[in-house]
């Protein structure tokens, strides 16, 4: 790994698998999680999910790295082409090198949440719509029934039969 200078020359390093275990040793990352560093021709060079099975891959051309364009970072969502699970990715160019480091989070682990807080707040809404609507119809009803006997007693009237009353419901006395 060799990285330029400000006032010229460059830094040169090795950089080993064991020594990037080790600068990852104690980030806790969720289940299925990983860490991949890919070098200047995109092979893998570090992963944290099995190791050996991936070192020395490359990579190039993949959507998880296309992501990058020319940016310095990204985050894009895309399914590994190394375990085929779908990962939330951020993306990032290392310093001034030409090395890409990912951060893949799975993207049940961070929808999972939201999805099943979506779920509840849909139920709780159906559950108040039912509400609403019962008591509407109860109210409508407590409204109405006096009416339809106003309007009865009304059309008796009004078909000649005078003695015809509409009951009226108060307040007991």
């Amino acid at each position: 790994l060799a990285v330029p200078v400000a006032s010229g020359g460059a830094v040169i390093a090795r950089v080993d698998g064991i020594a990037l275990q080790e600068l990852f040793r104690d980030l806790q990352l969720p289940a299925r999680a990983l860490i991949t560093l890919f070098d200047s021709r995109q092979r893998i060079i570090y992963r944290s999910q099995s190791p050996e099975a991936f070192l020395g891959s490359g990579v190039s051309g993949s959507a998880l790295l296309t992501a990058l364009g020319d940016q310095r970072t990204a985050v894009t969502v895309v399914k590994s082409p190394l375990d085929n699970v779908e990962r939330v990715y951020g993306v990032a160019r290392v310093g001034a090198t030409d090395y890409i480091m990912t951060v893949g989070v799975p993207s049940a682990t961070l929808y999972g949440p939201t999805q099943r807080q979506l779920a509840r707040l849909a139920g709780f809404g159906l559950l108040a719509l039912i509400c609403g609507v019962t008591a509407a119809l109860l109210i409508s009803r407590g409204i109405a029934r006096p009416l339809d006997r106003l309007s009865l007693a009304a059309r008796a009237i009004g078909e000649g039969n005078l003695a015809a009353r509409a009951p009226i419901e108060g307040p007991p006395r």
